[in-house]
């Protein structure tokens, strides 16, 4: 598996895929990160490797050099043209986080790519609570401070134990940021406070699962399950998980899986 990109009319976006060929598409849609997801390929490929048994796993990146005040439809857009620039139809979307608000606003603008839907850690809108927590990171990263940003990240992101297991890490990736990466994850996260889509939810007729976190300290458990009531969706609580629940306990994909097999 190598990471691959997609140039268009001056938009490159990254991606990585894996899995099999013939399998139906399962396109990843991660949540916003100071360094690209696509980076980190092999981990991607080990904690997807049950999926790529039986699907074609694509993993899709925000493009490379994001203009300022780039809004969650525009990534969306950029999401469908690789999709249909790789014959990616009728495919299970998951996304986490920012990248769910993606996956909504793509199943909204283009149903034909979308068979079926999983958001994890997500809204359907941006709270003012989520959007202050937003604003840290913006300015924290706006200032160079990729220290505080990491900090800030891991604090909101997850568990008490997983940043005490990882702290070390958090501290060497701080270290890792470009200046290009600094400056377009505040392209990137600075507008999303603009997204809505919650008087449109009842519009996404394909099959759903919801998962939310009931100690989620940026979006709270009930804007998944606002998310679940509005599109007719399944629902998963894990009332003990963090945001990064779908990083810290490995039942997620197990859902998942099951549910992609049932759909």
């Amino acid at each position: 598996m190598s990471v691959e990109m997609l140039s268009k009319d001056g938009v490159t976006v990254r991606y990585l895929r894996f899995g099999d060929p013939a399998g139906r598409p399962f396109v990843i849609l991660p949540g916003a990160s100071v360094k690209p997801v696509t980076g980190q390929g092999p981990f991607v490929e080990k904690q997807f490797a049950a999926f790529a048994e039986r699907y074609d796993v694509c993993l899709i990146d925000r493009r490379s050099d994001p203009p300022a005040g780039m809004t969650i439809e525009q990534m969306a857009a950029d999401t469908a043209a690789v999709m249909d620039a790789l014959g990616l139809r009728d495919a299970a979307v998951y996304g986490v986080s920012q990248g769910g608000m993606i996956a909504q606003a793509l199943t909204l603008a283009r149903p034909d790519l979308v068979g079926c839907l999983v958001l994890c850690s997500t809204a359907a809108h941006v709270s003012e609570a989520a959007a202050s927590v937003l604003g840290g990171w913006v300015r924290s990263a706006a200032a160079g401070d990729c220290e505080g940003l990491m900090a800030q990240f891991a604090e909101h992101v997850y568990s008490p134990a997983y940043r005490e297991k990882y702290a070390g890490a958090f501290r060497v990736l701080a270290g890792l940021v470009t200046e290009e990466e600094r400056e377009a994850f505040v392209h990137l996260v600075a507008d999303a406070g603009g997204f809505d889509v919650r008087a449109r939810l009842h519009e996404i007729r394909c099959p759903v699962l919801v998962i939310g976190a009931g100690q989620d300290r940026i979006f709270g458990v009930a804007a998944s399950e606002a998310i679940a009531a509005a599109t007719g969706g399944t629902l998963v609580r894990y009332p003990d998980g963090a945001h990064g629940v779908y990083d810290e306990d490995p039942d997620v994909l197990v859902r998942i899986r099951a549910f992609l097999d049932a759909h």
